[in-house]
């Protein structure tokens, strides 16, 4: 390498840091300025579990911009005109009238700002950044939409297609270990006990988790669109499995061992990440064939 391309690498270099720096401030600086939203946000996501996730959301975007800098930034713009039209929008949402409380409506609220803050980001990265760093990066900022609060309108359903799908899977495997039961619906009359998979059993939490984690996964372990997609979706079922092992691990050994199991043991109030771990183990062989078939791609093949 000579000195022309020496001082040309330098040159890139001292580019991407003054970019970033940049970046950096305009950031820092709309978080500064929605500071009050950021502070419900935080309050909300420590007061509901299914929103626990919201706290990790930036840190993990964060990080992912950081691993892949030098790519992103390799070819560093502006877009003005994209970037102000969308921050522009964003800021308009931010505008409206209310507060984001935690009331009737107020989680609601808080989705929306909480939305349009994402898209102030979204919009200021293009503004300084640029379209084709902005398209390299969009991925971690897309992530950071997991920051949203599910709206009460979206999560109903969501967990009412969680309990039945557990519902589902918790007759099959009661069958298969030749447990007796008669069953209504979310309810399951068994020896001795009777339970109901009722919204706090629909494991709504674990299974965004999962998901969120099987996105990442995908992203980070492989380079096909449809692999990655088919690897989130495979998520959906396995959170009904894990949900539906562990009401039956908990039913079973109420009726045989102990009813405390069901009620007031360790394993039925803190033993989600037993099962959470489960199903990432579940999941581990298709990643692998994901990965192995891309391996055998042939070059220019999709």
């Amino acid at each position: 390498m000579n000195h022309s391309d020496n001082q040309t690498v330098e040159n890139l270099s001292l580019t991407m840091q003054k970019r970033t720096l940049v970046l950096s401030a305009a950031l820092g600086c709309a978080a500064i300025v929605n500071w009050q939203l950021l502070s419900r946000l935080v309050q909300f996501a420590l007061k509901n579990e299914f929103a626990s996730h919201i706290l990790l959301i930036p840190f993990v975007s964060a990080a992912l911009l950081i691993r892949n800098r030098t790519e992103i930034f390799s070819r560093p713009g502006f877009s003005v005109l994209s970037g102000v039209s969308t921050s522009i929008i964003a800021i308009a949402a931010l505008l409206l009238p209310g507060n984001a409380g935690f009331g009737a409506g107020g989680a609601d609220l808080l989705s929306l700002k909480t939305a349009a803050f994402v898209t102030l980001l979204l919009g200021i990265f293009l503004t300084i950044a640029g379209t084709v760093s902005f398209h390299k990066a969009l991925f971690p900022l897309l992530f950071l939409f997991f920051m949203v609060p599910i709206p009460e309108v979206v999560l109903k359903p969501v967990v009412v297609f969680l309990q039945k799908g557990s519902a589902e899977a918790s007759a099959i495997l009661f069958r298969l270990t030749g447990t007796p039961f008669l069953r209504d619906g979310f309810l399951f009359a068994l020896p001795g006990i009777n339970i109901e998979i009722a919204t706090q059993c629909s494991g709504i939490r674990s299974s965004l988790a999962l998901c969120i984690t099987c996105l990442l996964g995908g992203y980070l372990m492989l380079e096909s669109g449809w692999k990655r997609l088919v690897f989130v979706l495979a998520a959906i079922p396995m959170a009904m499995f894990k949900n539906a092992v562990r009401i039956v691990t908990l039913s079973l050994l109420a009726i045989h061992v102990d009813t405390r199991w069901l009620t007031d043991s360790g394993l039925h109030h803190d033993g989600g990440i037993v099962f959470f771990l489960l199903a990432l183990l579940l999941l581990w062989p298709l990643l692998w064939l994901l990965r192995r078939s891309e391996r055998h791609t042939p070059p220019g093949k999709p």
